[in-house]
């Protein structure tokens, strides 16, 4: 009886002790679509678009775009729902970006406000091989 008294005072201690402050914190991982993720293979859900520059992926609002696909197959665009997109994430400055001047004709692209960094307003994210 003596032999299980010190075992079972030591499991009853640590079952009541609190967790540590001291605990590591965890590294947060990075977004799957952020520049910490460029260059490498991602896997991300969210919902086929055709957009008038290509085909997209709506992740959580913001456009996912798809290299060299100029529109998802029907199939996809008519099943709906989320769709789990595996491919190398990169980026580049596609994106028709301009500042619109009251004196000149109207351009094809996305207008942004006077004094805007057109490079950083024209970055976008895509996927190059992708596969789903």
């Amino acid at each position: 009886m003596r032999r299980w008294i010190a075992p079972l005072v030591l499991l009853t201690a640590c079952a009541n002790a609190e967790p540590s402050s001291r605990a590591e914190p965890r590294a947060e991982e990075a977004p799957m679509i952020s520049r910490e993720r460029l260059g490498e293979r991602v896997t991300v859900t969210g919902t086929p678009i055709n957009r008038k520059g290509g085909a997209a992926l709506d992740v959580d609002g913001e456009h996912l775009w798809i290299d060299g696909l100029h529109s998802w197959p029907d199939d996809i665009i008519a099943r709906g729902g989320p769709l789990s997109v595996q491919g190398v994430l990169a980026e580049d400055h596609g994106l028709p970006v301009f500042v619109p001047k009251d004196d000149e004709p109207i351009v094809q692209g996305v207008p942004v406000p006077e004094g805007t960094d057109l490079k950083a307003a024209s970055r976008r994210y895509l996927l190059r091989q992708a596969s789903w």
